[in-house]
């Protein structure tokens, strides 16, 4: 018997994925391609080096879970892959993007999250980023609790 490798996917296929609602891949594609098109024109760098500093921007090496334990609940940072550090990337550029209140198009929206992420600059995603990192620093007395 062999073992097929699991293929994959990159980070815009990703991307693309929690993009899509009720099946619409072809309208989720396009809105983020037009939004990583403009992001690159404007920045002037290409795709892949835009959505691997994105990840290195805002990926984590921890994130904070609850654990019970005797009717008590704690936050513990635990250590996480790079799988999860995609997905939690993804999340919150995502969720950046449904906060703003703009009345414009999602792909504008996108695009401008992304320019403030790759520049570094004042952005939703990169505050959670930040808040969550200061959480798990105070948090790392129950790191104990880890099993």
């Amino acid at each position: 018997m062999v073992l097929k490798k699991k293929k994959s996917k990159d980070i815009a296929t990703k991307f693309v994925g929690c993009l899509t609602k009720k099946g619409k891949r072809g309208i989720s594609q396009k809105i983020f391609s037009t939004a990583v098109i403009s992001v690159c024109k404007s920045l002037k760098m290409k795709s892949g080096y835009l959505m691997r500093s994105v990840v290195r921007n805002l990926g984590v090496v921890v994130e904070l879970r609850k654990v019970k334990i005797r009717r008590n609940s704690y936050l513990v940072p635990i250590p996480v892959n790079s799988a999860r550090r995609n997905y939690i990337t993804i999340k919150r550029v995502l969720s950046a993007t449904t906060k703003n209140l703009l009345k414009t198009s999602l792909s504008y929206k996108l695009s401008k999250e992304l320019i403030t992420v790759v520049t570094k600059k004042d952005s939703l995603s990169l505050n959670e980023k930040s808040r969550m990192l200061k959480e798990a620093y105070k948090n790392k007395s129950n790191m104990h609790f880890r099993w």
